[in-house]
């Protein structure tokens, strides 16, 4: 049986800076006409290697990149697709750059047309691919809160753009600088905040509007219970995703320390059930990232 997920051999296009802390890299191939477009914070992998064909050509991609010698197993990144035109074999990525000392901020800021990188993505004729790899879980909400960092901004554009005419709610996005605020569609109601960082600390200019609106809206009432757990102690990334289908749902994605408290706040402290809550650590502050 198919996978949902393939690799695409994918070349350079363009490079693009787009604000002061993004740059969007177009990426073009004959494969990426089978791409799938369900964008909304689907996630992919960029695969930075030297030898493109060594993995391309596996039957099982991952295994064979998990089998090379760690000084031969190139770095692989995960991100969220901004655009994809089949039509076109083409995608864009929206990287968030800090920097040049990662590879994926440094394949961004240094990309130059005709380079390879691998990308897996959904593969459009295999049954499931719209679904594989999409956290955005919803249900029949019409009351929603977004929430992340510049990480997690172009997942949320994509959602936001795609919503029903009838929904609810805010979108809070922090972001390194003003000028970072991107044009997006959104739903009349669906409030859409960009957020400058005014310090050095992740999600303390976001939380306070986050949690304002949370106030209006919830019993105040502590909820269930939300514990740290080992992972979230020993720095690891964490992932839960919302599991009710009621009318409030809330998303939050990013810096994996500000999303966990942002949660527990939320539930803990204001009653939002945990059930009607996806997280996503996205990244961990001092923690290198392995795919």
């Amino acid at each position: 049986m198919s996978k949902p997920y393939r690799i695409f051999r994918t070349e350079v296009l363009r490079a693009q800076r787009i604000s002061p802390s993004f740059v969007r890299v177009t990426l073009a191939g004959p494969e990426l006409a089978f791409c799938g477009a369900t964008l909304l914070d689907q996630r992919v992998k960029l695969i930075f290697s030297t030898d493109p064909e060594t993995l391309a050509g596996a039957d099982d991609w991952y295994a064979a990149w998990r089998e090379l010698p760690d000084e031969r197993r190139p770095p692989m990144r995960t991100y969220t697709l901004r655009d994809v035109r089949p039509e076109a074999g083409e995608v864009d990525i929206d990287f968030a750059c800090h920097g040049d000392a990662g590879p994926a901020s440094r394949f961004a800021l240094t990309a130059a047309p005709g380079q390879q990188v691998l990308l897996v993505g959904p593969d459009a004729r295999v049954p499931g691919h719209d679904a594989s790899g999409v956290a955005w879980q919803p249900g029949r909400a019409r009351e929603l809160l977004l929430v992340g960092d510049e990480t997690a901004a172009p997942a949320i554009c994509n959602i936001l753009s795609v919503l029903p005419a009838e929904a609810t709610g805010l979108a809070v996005i922090e972001v390194p600088h003003a000028d970072d605020a991107q044009p997006v569609e959104a739903p009349d109601g669906v409030e859409v905040r960009w957020v400058a960082r005014t310090g050095e600390r992740v999600g303390d200019d976001a939380t306070p509007h986050v949690l304002e609106w949370a106030r209006q809206r919830t019993s105040g009432v502590p909820g269930e219970g939300v514990e740290e757990t080992d992972r979230e102690r020993d720095g690891l990334l964490i992932w839960e995703e919302a599991s009710a289908d009621e009318d409030r749902y809330a998303w939050l994605a990013g810096e994996a320390g500000w999303v966990t408290g942002l949660r527990r706040s939320l539930v803990n402290e204001l009653g939002l059930p945990r059930k009607q809550l996806s997280f996503m650590g996205y990244w961990k502050d001092g923690v290198v990232a392995v795919g």
